[in-house]
């Protein structure tokens, strides 16, 4: 069982408010005097144990483990009758007549549902309960105003004669917090535990540290984002948090929580973020994504209908994250965007059908599917100069070239091959 130490700092400021406000000027005694009588009084006055005052109130960071119950401390009298506040826990009479060694609790709610726990012991001797709230503040005490008891009438409490007893609340909120006071009526020594479920019902909330951490909103980042801060729920910068820890991928600042989405890399991950809370060790893990956008445009390729910006979308695109790929369009032979480089993702003419790969004789066949470069009638495989028209081959042995008719630069089709 884990407590909190802010105990310490609500018992002396309790002691100061309730017990001993003592002014040194009613005394007609030098300051030593004075001082030597107050430790006096302080030594023989009645002082309360840890969590024996609503003001001093225990917070149980893992309210599911044992505990052990007060066997000292004065009996505070009687609660206040819970009659009313809620029918379905079964409090429509109750009276909590006396509470001998009594001990008080804080319970926070961090995660929603309805709240029905057994609370038995390990000695199975006659304890009884009686629970405030809710309250919207993780250190429920605040709300207590000097009394024995927390003010008004507690939601639920029992004062039966046996070892275990059922605290009932439904519907309980994320957040929410609790006072919960333990009277020991035997004074026994004895362990106390909170068991979810009971007879009247199936516990589907769950306690735990006082300020949980939650995320504010999905955690997503580009691989090219710049590293950011993770976002948590309370802030970081709250100050009823310390020593928060951020480890994982791509974290490159543990206490700032920076993440590098680029060391990361692309996928999910997942970020532990440990702290200490109202005294009690909180933790929680964030689920971050990191995806790819491959034309650097700012959208994610699973968002983006042109991943590498080459002016094909991506169904039509026979490479979708090739900028010098995409498709041949007026069926040339030649890729339509093979005049950018397969780096080059800026937004331009990428895709230009007329301007996708040399046509030598400008018959609109790009050379590379081209049979006939030069268009002088021979195929390129046979062509001793397959992209000049006046050259070709000498079929007829005659020591002069079939083509040497035309002019170099006369792509035209016509009679350049000619051997006679």
């Amino acid at each position: 069982m884990t407590f909190s130490p802010a105990y310490v700092k609500r018992y002396f400021s309790s002691i100061a408010k309730e017990k001993y406000q003592l002014s040194l000027t009613k005394f007609n005694i030098n300051k030593v005097t004075g001082i030597i009588l107050l430790i006096l009084i302080l030594g023989t006055s009645q002082m309360y144990s840890q969590g024996q005052t609503c003001s001093t109130a225990e917070i149980l960071c893992t309210p599911n483990a044992a505990f052990p119950a007060s066997t000292t401390g004065p009996n505070l009298g009687q609660v206040p009758s819970c009659a009313g506040n809620q029918a379905v826990n079964n409090c429509t009479s109750c009276t909590v007549n006396s509470t001998p060694r009594s001990s008080f609790y804080t319970l926070t709610i961090v995660e929603p549902g309805d709240l029905y726990l057994t609370l038995s012991n390990s000695a199975l001797i006659d304890v009884d309960f009686a629970i405030w709230g809710p309250y919207n503040s993780p250190d429920a005490v605040e709300n207590c105003d000097g009394g024995n008891f927390p003010p008004g009438n507690p939601f639920d409490c029992s004062y039966s004669g046996g070892a275990t007893e059922q605290i009932d609340i439904p519907n309980v909120k994320k957040g929410e917090s609790y006072i919960l006071l333990i009277a020991n009526y035997s004074g026994s020594t004895t362990d106390i535990t909170l068991v979810p479920n009971n007879s009247n019902g199936t516990n589907t909330s769950e306690l735990g540290g006082p300020l949980a951490f939650t995320e504010t909103q999905p955690q997503e980042f580009l691989i090219n984002d710049a590293p950011s801060n993770l976002q948590t729920n309370p802030a970081i910068s709250d100050p009823n948090l310390s020593n928060v820890n951020f480890s994982g991928p791509g974290i490159t600042n543990s206490s700032n929580g920076t993440f590098n989405p680029s060391s990361a890399g692309v996928g999910s991950h997942t970020i532990t973020v440990t702290g200490d809370s109202w005294g009690c060790n909180v933790t929680t893990t964030l689920d971050v994504v990191v995806e790819l956008d491959t034309d650097g445009d700012g959208i994610a390729d699973s968002s983006d209908t042109d991943d590498d910006n080459d002016g094909v979308l991506d169904g039509a695109d026979n490479a979708p994250l090739d900028p010098s790929s995409c498709e041949d369009l007026d069926s040339d032979g030649c890729d339509d965007c093979s005049a950018t480089a397969n780096n080059d993702f800026t937004a331009g003419a990428n895709f230009d059908p007329a301007n996708d790969g040399t046509d030598t004789d400008g018959d609109g066949i790009c050379d590379s599917n081209d049979t006939d470069d030069d268009n002088d009638g021979v195929l390129d495989g046979a062509d001793n100069a397959p992209l000049d028209p006046s050259s070709c081959q000498d079929l007829d042995s005659d020591g002069c070239d079939d083509c040497s008719a035309t002019a170099n630069n006369d792509f035209t089709a016509g009679a350049n091959f000619d051997p006679a």
